[in-house]
């Protein structure tokens, strides 16, 4: 990653703590303290995010951007932690002093920026919900190529895919401070820098899409048969 590169990124990173610094302040006790608007919405997105995790066996989960623990909260309640190994980063200081007081030691959470400070060891599954919705002052350029390059990072960091979210046009209306991606430019991301091996959901109410790509290796694994072989 280039200097330049950094120094853009390192703009939107701090553009985002003083976003959600503000959030947190003036909402807190609430979902708006991590900019979403109810539990029901947050927790509608975590099921569609949860669809990339296997029924059986146990897995490790890194999530980046753990605003206040409300993803950690939600697989407590949906899956036997004792499968699951959960650990995750955030760039908001007042999210982690929470998150550390609140849950720890029974989960890990870091004050971490994994595009400054790569992650030293992968992790079944990378996910990452909401971290890509609030744009905030930043130009839409910059912002995809944070956005793709949080998404490379964290690609490279998972041993079976990640799970994302992100608004999506088309939508009734546009929200100043938002940011709406279109599709099939994200499907085109994954299919040229991560896998071509990904599931697109839309099918609920939310004007967002939720996406979760495979690693290769991993689809290999599940097709052992030559017949399919062939084709990977």
């Amino acid at each position: 990653m280039s200097d330049e590169k950094e120094d853009s990124y390192q703009d939107i990173v701090t553009e985002q703590k003083i976003h959600f610094d503000r959030l947190y302040e003036k909402n807190t006790g609430t979902p708006n303290a991590v900019a979403s608007e109810t539990y029901k919405h947050k927790n509608l997105r975590y099921q569609k995010i949860a669809d990339i995790f296997p029924n059986s066996g146990n897995f490790s989960i890194y999530e980046v951007g753990y605003g206040l623990g409300h993803f950690y909260e939600y697989i407590k309640k949906s899956f036997d932690l004792d499968r699951i190994t959960y650990s995750g980063s955030e760039l908001v200081e007042k999210y982690y002093n929470h998150c550390t007081e609140i849950f720890n030691p029974t989960g890990e959470f870091e004050l971490r920026n994994i595009l400054e400070n790569p992650l030293s060891e992968k992790y079944d599954y990378v996910i990452m919900s909401g971290v890509f919705h609030q744009i905030g002052d930043t130009a839409k350029e910059p912002w995809e190529e944070y956005m793709y390059a949080l998404l490379k990072r964290s690609y490279e960091s998972s041993t079976r895919g990640i799970a994302f979210n992100f608004l999506s046009h088309p939508v009734d209306y546009e929200i100043e401070g938002n940011y709406y991606a279109h599709t099939s430019d994200v499907m085109d991301f994954a299919n040229k820098h991560l896998s071509r091996f990904f599931e697109l959901k839309r099918d609920y109410p939310l004007f967002e899409v939720t996406m979760i790509v495979y690693r290769t290796e991993y689809i290999v694994g599940k097709y052992p048969d030559g017949e399919f072989q062939k084709y990977i």
